[in-house]
């Protein structure tokens, strides 16, 4: 309920006579509501009871233990400070005593009341820190569910159920979130990630940009680019240095360290800080060639898929090869790995992929990389594998796949996705690896 605020005697004959004590319980139940949503009939309330009071020391009487509270804190509220108005409404001086006087034992309450209803002059509201400057499939919850590109935030969390969201804060920081994401904006050069992952971006005008991390861990910008990675304060956290470097500190246990691009924070449940050197030429694939003896100690297979040997394509450099609907079944093959990988850093695949068979026409071979911890997908993409115009019919074909690990266990997800059973072409794959990117961090993840 609303009204439209009014200073009419009307509402000042109310409000006397309920400092008075004199109204009507159904005009005390219409009056409160008109205070509670009308500013204006608030302020004229504050400015009748301060009347009163003012009236009661102007005559000396004993006076209450009153709190001002609704005062500006540099005003003077003393008694001899204080203008004493002759007349209110039409009503004389003396009329006015008279309501004072029966009604001093209400002034405390009154002016209670008046605090309670006004707006806290102690309590500072939430102070626009940042803006929402782009969204991919962004899900928000919490006080942001109703978030739009272009919109101002006020400091405050911010919870990204899932999809992408970049803010923008006042400082000319950029943050990426990548749901599911618990980020908290706590200045307009400062943050709080309580978990999820976290792309960052610093320029200079924003020197010194601050992340908290649980446990009393601070990240701090010395010029950077950096990506956060946060399961929890009983979890390893990370924080991968892409340019630049940060400084990484955990006062409580008088540790700071630097961490310069190319390295890895881990941040341990107990407050310890380790720094790590990104391997770039480790690759996480174990038997990429599915040249072991017994693939099925490092690969999953399921479904029409098959390690075969000798396969008679031109360019093949090794014995053996992955095969989808082989001898045209059902084309519904999946093969996976777990891989160690280091939260927040990017990797690349790449694989060799090849069409076996003379039909026209292509075969689609579907990547996925999922976070094992979570369930969450990190990156999936569908690659048609074809012959290139002037190449040999069966030639293998390098495919890339780029990911960001959001945890140290990242399965890789390998499927057969054509929908056309029973054609007479197979889908060949080797030379499997996955390995860092130099740098790598951020949201290449498609």
């Amino acid at each position: 309920m609303s009204h439209t605020p009014s200073n009419d005697d009307r509402l000042e004959e109310l409000l006397i006579r309920m400092i008075d004590g004199e109204l009507t319980d159904d005009e005390l139940a219409a009056l409160t509501d008109r205070l509670e949503h009308d500013r204006a009939a608030r302020d004229l309330y504050r400015e009748l009871v301060r009347d009163h009071a003012i009236l009661r020391w102007q005559y000396g009487a004993p006076q209450p233990a009153i709190e001002m509270h609704d005062a500006p804190p540099s005003a003077d509220v003393s008694p001899a400070s204080l203008p004493v108005r002759r007349a209110l409404g039409g009503r004389t001086h003396g009329t006015l005593y008279r309501y004072a006087a029966a009604a001093v034992l209400l002034i405390v309450a009154g002016l209670a009341a008046a605090y309670l209803l006004a707006p806290r002059r102690d309590v500072e509201p939430p102070a626009r820190v940042a803006t929402l400057v782009n969204a991919e499939n962004a899900v928000f919850a919490g006080g942001h569910a109703a978030a739009e590109v272009g919109d101002a935030l006020m400091s405050g969390p911010i919870e990204l159920a899932s999809g992408r969201a970049q803010v923008l804060f006042d400082s000319t920081a950029v943050a990426d979130l990548d749901g599911a994401c618990e980020f908290e904006l706590t200045g307009p050069n400062r943050g709080r990630l309580t978990r999820g992952l976290v792309h960052i971006f610093v320029p200079e005008r924003a020197h010194g940009f601050t992340v908290d991390l649980p446990g009393n861990v601070h990240v701090t910008d010395l010029g950077t680019r950096l990506s956060i990675q946060v399961a929890g304060p009983t979890h390893t956290n990370y924080v991968v240095v892409q340019e630049g470097r940060v400084s990484v500190s955990n006062p409580g246990k008088g540790q700071d360290v630097l961490v310069t691009a190319g390295q890895v924070c881990a941040c341990e449940p107990n407050g310890a800080l380790r720094v790590i050197e990104t391997p770039t030429d480790a690759d996480v694939v174990a038997n990429g060639g599915f040249e072991a003896a017994s693939p099925d100690a490092t690969w999953s297979i399921v479904g029409n898929a098959f390690v075969m040997a000798d396969i008679p394509t031109p360019v093949r450099q090794d014995r053996n090869v992955l095969v989808f609907n082989a001898g045209d079944s059902v084309p519904n093959g999946v093969v996976t790995q777990e891989l160690h990988t280091l939260p927040a850093v990017r990797y690349r695949l790449r694989l060799r992929a090849a069409k076996y068979g003379g039909v026209e026409g292509n075969v689609i071979l579907g990547i996925d990389a999922v976070d094992v911890a979570s369930g969450l997908s990190v990156a999936s993409e569908t690659h048609n594998v074809a012959p290139k115009a002037g190449s040999t019919p069966d030639a293998f074909e390098t495919v890339t796949f780029d990911f960001t690990a959001r945890g140290d266990r990242t399965l890789l997800k390998l499927s057969d996705r054509c929908d056309s059973p029973g054609i007479n072409f197979d889908l060949v794959i080797d030379q499997v690896e996955v390995k860092p990117v130099a740098g790598g961090g951020g949201t290449e993840n498609k």
